[in-house]
C-alpha cells in the first residue's frame, strides 16, 4: 500500500512555475483559487504594434510653436518658396519668414555657413530680423582670399582709387590722371590696339 503525502502549497507553486513556458506570463493560482485570465486585448496589440513606423524622422515644423520674449538666436534650416523659412530654435523646428529689411542673399549666406540669425515673434509668427557675422568681412577683416560676384561692379572715389600688389601699382586720380607703375608692363590685344593722344612721349 502506497501512502501519498500532501505537498505544501509553496512546493506545488514552484513545480508549476518550472513547467510553464518562459514566454507565458499567466499568473499561477494558489490551490483552491481560480487562475486569472489573460487580458483580452493582449492578442490585439501585436498587429497594431507591427504597423507602427518607428523609423527616425525629422520633426515637422510647427508655426508659432515657441513663444519668444524679445530677440532670440536661431539657425536657418531651409529656405522655401515665397520667402518661407524653416528655423531651428532651441532644438525645435518652426516656420518663419524674413523681415522686409533682410535681403535674401543674407539668409542664403547664413544657411550655407550655418551662421546664427536674430529672430523675434510678432503676433505668433517668427520673423528673421538680422544675421550675426561669424566670417571675415571684406574691407573690415584681413582675409586670405576674396571673391566678389556681381552682374556689375562699380567703384567710385572722390579723389583717388589705388590698387597695389608688391611693387606694381595702378592709380586713378580725380584730376583726370591714370598712372601705372611696374618693373614690366605688358599690353596685348586680340584685334586692334589703339593708342590715341594729342602727344605721345616715349622716354
Amino acid at each position: 500500500m502506497t501512502t501519498h503525502l500532501a505537498r505544501p502549497a509553496s512546493v506545488v507553486r514552484y513545480v508549476l512555475m518550472r513547467n510553464l513556458p518562459k514566454a507565458d506570463t499567466t499568473s499561477v493560482a494558489e490551490p483552491g483559487e481560480t487562475p486569472a485570465a489573460a487580458p483580452a486585448h493582449s492578442e490585439e496589440l501585436s498587429p497594431k504594434l507591427a504597423e507602427l513606423d518607428v523609423s527616425p524622422s525629422r520633426p515637422e515644423p510647427a508655426a508659432a510653436a515657441i513663444r519668444l520674449n524679445g530677440l532670440a538666436l536661431a539657425r536657418v534650416a531651409s529656405i522655401g518658396e515665397g520667402g518661407k523659412l524653416e528655423l531651428a530654435i532651441g532644438g525645435r523646428f518652426v516656420d518663419g519668414f524674413a523681415d522686409e529689411t533682410v535681403h535674401e542673399a543674407v539668409l542664403r549666406t547664413a544657411h550655407d555657413r550655418k551662421e546664427p540669425v536674430l529672430v523675434e515673434e510678432r503676433g505668433g509668427v517668427i520673423f528673421v530680423v538680422g544675421a550675426l557675422r561669424t566670417q571675415p568681412t571684406p574691407g573690415v577683416d584681413a582675409m586670405a582670399h576674396v571673391t566678389i560676384e556681381a552682374d556689375r561692379i562699380e567703384l567710385k572715389a572722390k579723389e583717388e582709387i589705388a590698387m597695389t600688389s608688391g611693387v606694381a601699382a595702378v592709380a586713378i586720380r580725380a584730376i583726370g590722371e591714370v598712372e601705372t607703375y611696374a618693373d614690366r608692363i605688358l599690353s596685348r590685344a586680340e584685334s586692334v590696339h589703339k593708342i590715341i593722344g594729342r602727344m605721345l612721349r616715349l622716354n
